[in-house]
C-alpha cells in the first residue's frame, strides 16, 4: 500500500525564516511524544514523517501526510510503488486523508468506483496470467500503471509537463519568478525556509513531486506547532503555504491534473488527479 516515507526530495539547512521557532516547536511537543519512527538519530527537527502520528494530530497533519503521498504518485514509480498505485488499499488510504484533512472526499466516490473495477480486472488478468502466461492483449496491473505514467509524464514529445515553468505564466504574481524564472524562485522558497534540493534527486526545483513534499514538509511544521500550542508558528506555517500555493503550485498542480482527466483513460491515474485537485483546494485555504 501507499504510504508517507520520510522526505526524500529536499534536505534541510541551516538558517531560514522559519527555522528556530520551528526547531522550538518541535522541541516542546517531543517531551509529550514518542520520537517519530523515521526520525534521524539527532535532535528531532520538526521535518520527520511519521504518517500516523501525524493523521491524530490535526488537519494540518493529515494534510501534510496526503501530500506526502502524491509526492511519491508523481514521480516516476518503482515496480513496488508502481503495484501500490493499483492497490485498492492504497486508494482507500487517500480517501481517508482527504477526508481527515477536511476535504470533501465524497467528490472521489465515482473515480472510486472506477479505480475499484480496475483493480479487480487486474488481479482477474494477473491470475489467468499464471495459468497461461501467453493470453494475448493481457497486462499485469503494475506494468499497465507503469506504460501509463512513462506516456503521460516521461514521453519527450508528448508528455505532460511536470515543471512549473511550463504552467506559471511568465508575469508571475511572485516578483522573484518575473526576474529569475521559476525554477530559481522554488528554490529561493525553499532555501528561505531552511531547505534545498537533496543531491540525489534528478528531478529539479520546479517538479510536483517537489513541490508537494515542500507544502508537506510546511503543513506538518504546522500540524505540530499548533499541537505544542505555538500559534505565531502555526500561522506562519499556513502563511508560508498559501503564499507558495498561489505563487507557484496552484498552476502546476491544476494543470497537470486538468491535463491527466482530458488525456488519461487510465482510472488509477484519473483518481490521483482528482485527489490532487482536492489537496490543491484545502492547501490554498
Amino acid at each position: 500500500m501507499l504510504y508517507a516515507s520520510p522526505y526524500t526530495c529536499l534536505d534541510r539547512v541551516d538558517g531560514g525564516l522559519m527555522s528556530q521557532k520551528a526547531g522550538q516547536a518541535a522541541a516542546r511537543e517531543s517531551q509529550r511524544s514518542a520520537r517519530c519512527r523515521n526520525a534521524a538519530p539527532e535532535a528531532d527537527s520538526g521535518d520527520s514523517m511519521d504518517g500516523e502520528d501525524l493523521v491524530r494530530l490535526n488537519e494540518p497533519g493529515a494534510l501534510a501526510v496526503l501530500c506526502a503521498v502524491l509526492s511519491k504518485v508523481f514521480s516516476y514509480p518503482t515496480v513496488s510503488q508502481a503495484q501500490d498505485l493499483a492497490d485498492v488499499e492504497s486508494m482507500e488510504y487517500c480517501t481517508m486523508l482527504a477526508g481527515r484533512a477536511g476535504v470533501n472526499a465524497g467528490d472521489l466516490c465515482d473515480a472510486e468506483a472506477e479505480f475499484a473495477q480496475a483493480s479487480a480486472g487486474f488481479g482477474r488478468l494477473s491470475s489467468e496470467r499464471a495459468v497461461s502466461p501467453a493470453m494475448p492483449g493481457q497486462i499485469e496491473g503494475w506494468r499497465q500503471i507503469r506504460l501509463d505514467m512513462t506516456r503521460l509524464f516521461f514521453s519527450p514529445l508528448t508528455g505532460i509537463p511536470m515543471e512549473g515553468r511550463h504552467w506559471v505564466p511568465k508575469g508571475n504574481r511572485d516578483w522573484r519568478a518575473a526576474q529569475v524564472g521559476e525554477r530559481a524562485s522554488v528554490a529561493r522558497a525553499y532555501a528561505d525556509c531552511g531547505f534545498r534540493l537533496a543531491a540525489k534527486v534528478s528531478t529539479q526545483e520546479d517538479s510536483l513531486d517537489n513541490e508537494l513534499e515542500f507544502v508537506s514538509l510546511l503543513a506538518s511544521r504546522e500540524a505540530r506547532a499548533l499541537a505544542g500550542a505555538d500559534s505565531v508558528t502555526a500561522a506562519r506555517c499556513r502563511d508560508l503555504r498559501r503564499e507558495f500555493f498561489r505563487c507557484h503550485l496552484r498552476d502546476l498542480g491544476t494543470g497537470v491534473a486538468g491535463r491527466i482527466m482530458g488525456e488519461s483513460s487510465s482510472p488509477h491515474l484519473r483518481y490521483y488527479a482528482q485527489v490532487l485537485l482536492l489537496a490543491l483546494d484545502r492547501i490554498g485555504e
